[in-house]
């Protein structure tokens, strides 16, 4: 059925107070729940996240991004400009009960996460940052996200314009409304350039 229909079924069978996503083709260290259990419960948050190596056949191990160990608030977490804008699911914990009305929408083939996220972090207090690389993220060459598939990645731009959509009617996210419509626009262009 796909990622996001394996996701929902994961979600709509689970009994634990938290939820971690792990990619199947991917890997996590060995306190990797432990430790976002320790930032999610030290400092009252509701989605703790961790930084991460990215791992590929050709490029040696690599770790692209700089994280600040604080708590951030759903704007920052939401702000596309931010470094701390990063919406895969996997590298974080989430409270269950965060996600009791939130699933991947099964339609929706490119940033089906990015949409998940967006949803619970509107949801959430707050979000903690840890930079210590837990997650091991294995870039395949050969993967859906390197591959060009016009009619999954048409559905990147919906996904793009239900964010702008969320953005817009919430008081806190409602200032990034114009940046998440810039988003939106790129995606156009982007499936315009490599489809048209």
């Amino acid at each position: 059925g796909g990622v996001s229909s394996a996701r929902n079924y994961g979600l709509k069978n689970s009994s634990g107070e938290y939820i971690s996503f792990i990619d199947s083709d991917d890997w996590v260290d060995e306190n990797y729940l432990q430790v976002l259990y320790e930032d999610m419960v030290q400092n009252s948050v509701d989605i703790a996240c961790c930084n991460y190596f990215s791992i590929s056949i050709k490029d040696a191990k690599k770790m692209p991004k700089q994280f600040s160990d604080k708590c951030i608030s759903k704007k920052e977490a939401l702000d596309c400009y931010s470094k701390y804008y990063f919406t895969a699911v996997w590298g974080k914990l989430f409270k269950a009960s965060l996600l009791s009305d939130v699933c991947f929408d099964e339609s929706i083939k490119y940033s089906e996460d990015t949409l998940f996220y967006t949803e619970a972090v509107l949801k959430a207090n707050n979000i903690s940052w840890n930079n210590k690389p837990l997650y091991y993220y294995f870039d395949n060459e050969n993967g859906a996200m390197n591959t060009i598939n016009c009619e999954n990645w048409i559905t990147d731009f919906y996904a793009r314009k239900r964010i702008a959509e969320l953005y817009a009617k919430n008081k806190e996210t409602n200032p990034l409304y114009e940046s998440a419509v810039c988003r939106t626009v790129n995606s156009a262009i982007a499936i315009m350039w490599q489809c048209g």
